[in-house]
């Protein structure tokens, strides 16, 4: 029986690490600074909108500080118990779940935004696929933890690669192209003849195709990089940054685009736009002003 593959030395994954969480820290401050404009700026919004960008804000508090208890463990501990290099802890491991939770959330959100937006025809079209792609990704994204926190040692993770983090990472991918492209098909076909309202959902469309390549790309990333050096740092340290994307992709590509419009809101045809975190539309059937789900 072949013995594992030691650890690489700390000096050359745990660089990356704390960049990584020095990147991540610097998102959490951008997140806590658009959450609190947006309790600041938009108390009209229903108690389940309030509850949401709370919930997202406080798994996001949560990763960042165990986050920070992983660094601590390793840089600080691990500097007079070597020993501690050799496997994860439940810090890290935790974090992890946090990212896998907010990106759930994250998809799930958006999918009801497209099964709103979708012709009455077709909603179960669109929404039912790229829901059950969502929760396949939850479900390897929560297997993957626990097959990480059994295993434990660096050395061993690998051995959970193909029936939990390749999985993972491919529905990971696929679930946001399918978001990205169901919500492009979706905005491009409510087109109206207002120009400012043609305008914005240029501005969505964009933002929609960004989100995916930024987030599919860091998902890559991730899994190359467990797969070429297995039982190393590196993947973990991108991971401490896709939790921040998550919470950032939810967020308005550009708040102060929306300052124009009064109240925070503002009736196109037979739609409502809303500013914050939405990012899609509303069904206004009656024509009258009403507040977001």
């Amino acid at each position: 029986m072949a013995l594992p593959t030691p650890p690489p030395p700390a000096n050359e994954t745990f660089g990356t690490m704390l960049i990584c969480a020095l990147v991540s820290m610097g998102l959490y401050g951008i997140t806590t600074l658009q959450a609190y404009f947006y309790f600041l700026n938009y108390g009209y919004d229903r108690i389940g909108m309030k509850a949401l960008v709370g919930v997202v804000w406080v798994l996001d508090t949560v990763h960042s500080a165990l986050m920070c208890f992983t660094m601590y463990h390793y840089l600080i501990i691990g500097y007079v118990q070597p020993m501690v290099f050799e496997s994860g802890m439940w810090s890290l491991f935790g974090s992890i779940a946090c990212n896998v939770i907010v990106a759930f959330i994250s998809q799930c959100f958006f999918t009801k935004r497209i099964h709103i937006l979708s012709p009455p025809n077709f909603k179960l079209f669109f929404s039912i696929p790229i829901a059950c792609i969502v929760v396949c990704h939850f479900v390897f994204g929560i297997d993957t933890v626990i097959q990480f926190s059994i295993k434990k040692q660096f050395a061993l993770l690998n051995e959970a690669t193909n029936d939990s983090v390749i999985p993972f990472g491919v529905f990971a991918i696929l679930s946001d192209i399918l978001i990205a492209l169901a919500l492009v098909l979706l905005l491009r076909q409510n087109q109206t003849e207002f120009e400012e309202t043609k305008s914005l959902i240029r501005k969505l469309i964009v933002y929609a195709i960004n989100r995916c390549i930024l987030t599919s790309v860091i998902a890559v990333i991730e899994v190359v990089l467990f797969m070429s050096f297995p039982g190393s740092m590196y993947s973990f340290a991108f991971d401490f940054i896709i939790g921040k994307r998550a919470c950032l992709c939810q967020l308005p590509f550009s708040f102060s685009e929306f300052t124009k419009i009064p109240s925070g809101k503002q009736v196109f045809g037979n739609r409502r736009f809303h500013p914050i975190l939405h990012c899609v539309t509303f069904h206004v059937s009656t024509g009258k002003w009403v507040r977001g789900e």
